[in-house]
């Protein structure tokens, strides 16, 4: 006979465990204020002449399939983010970029394999 001890919860992460955590700089904050106040996070694929790679990717507004994604509140702001993303144990961090003088959202802390 086997015995399950309750206080063993190592084998299944609780929601609070699974949950990303989620820092978004004060300048990205305006920016994505600004924009309507949500953002989508996923990996997106970056081909090339040799090669295509993973990429982190942060985009401003709702994802089209929200059944793929969970939603997390950051500092006023809803965050999608892919169910298939990896993240390092700190969490992501998002920032405001510059491409040429336009705004861009990065985000760090993704790991792709």
């Amino acid at each position: 006979m086997s015995v399950i001890n309750p206080n063993n919860t190592h084998d299944v992460p609780s929601d609070s465990e699974k949950m990303i955590r989620v820092e978004i700089s004060e300048d990205a904050k305006s920016y994505i204020l600004g924009k309507g106040g949500v953002i989508t996070v996923m990996v997106g694929r970056a081909f090339g002449c040799t090669d295509n790679a993973s990429e982190p990717v942060v985009l401003v507004g709702k994802s089209r399939l929200p059944e793929s994604f969970d939603e997390v509140l950051a500092n006023g702001i809803k965050v999608y983010i892919f169910r298939g993303v990896v993240a390092e144990p700190n969490g992501i961090k998002i920032s405001l970029g510059n491409l040429r003088g336009v705004p861009t959202l990065k985000v760090e802390g993704i790991i792709t394999y």
